[in-house]
């Protein structure tokens, strides 16, 4: 069986519905693959996602203010305006929720198993963060702590399995992730298609 993790940049590079997580999915169902998504992978890409989509919601509310101030006080259409303002708010949390669900119907469907983060593995995780090893570029870079994480979930996979694929983007990270020895390591799920075991 092949393994293969997929990491955030990969996600919101694909979308869930694209032809290559569509052709993954049906390789997960008839037993070819196993998709792994670590848990930090799946919050980024969700409230990536939550944030993007409240930020449209904010801009257009402030196009209807916008529009309602060119308006007369008495004209009724200020009064739809802020009818529609107030259903753009309303549906800030209809939109999380809608995310969320759409992440979790994907990985149900796609028979994607998702990795937790080992708490025991915190202590070392901090060492790594203060002498700038492992999947730190270098001392005290907190912006590296997510993908310290990823990487604990991946070397944890990588100790149970002969041979594990990753398809990811990050290039800082991928150099440290080159170390391990049983990680093959795709820039995209097309270059991880076109690999000769595939």
């Amino acid at each position: 069986m092949i393994h293969i993790v997929l990491d955030t940049n990969i996600l919101h590079q694909e979308g869930l519905e694209s032809r290559n997580m569509q052709l993954l999915s049906k390789l997960s169902n008839s037993g070819e693959l196993k998709i792994y998504v670590p848990e930090i992978v799946k919050r980024e890409f969700v409230s990536k996602r939550t944030l993007e989509s409240h930020e449209k919601l904010i801009e257009a509310k402030n196009a209807l203010i916008e529009i309602s101030k060119k308006l007369l006080k008495n004209d009724p259409l200020r009064e739809t305006l802020s009818e529609q303002e107030k259903s753009l708010t309303s549906m800030a949390d209809s939109v999380s929720n809608a995310l969320k669900a759409q992440f979790e119907n994907w990985a149900s469907e796609a028979s994607a198993v998702e990795l937790k983060a080992d708490p025991a593995a915190l202590d070392s995780i901090i060492d790594s963060y203060f002498s700038g090893t492992g999947a730190f570029r270098k001392p005290k870079n907190r912006e590296d702590f997510p993908d310290a994480f990823v990487n604990q979930c991946i070397e944890s996979l990588a100790n149970k399995h002969d041979k594990i694929y990753i398809a990811i983007k990050d290039t800082a990270f991928k150099k440290h992730l080159e170390t391990i020895p049983n990680i093959t390591l795709s820039d995209s799920l097309k270059d991880f298609f076109q690999l000769e075991e595939l």
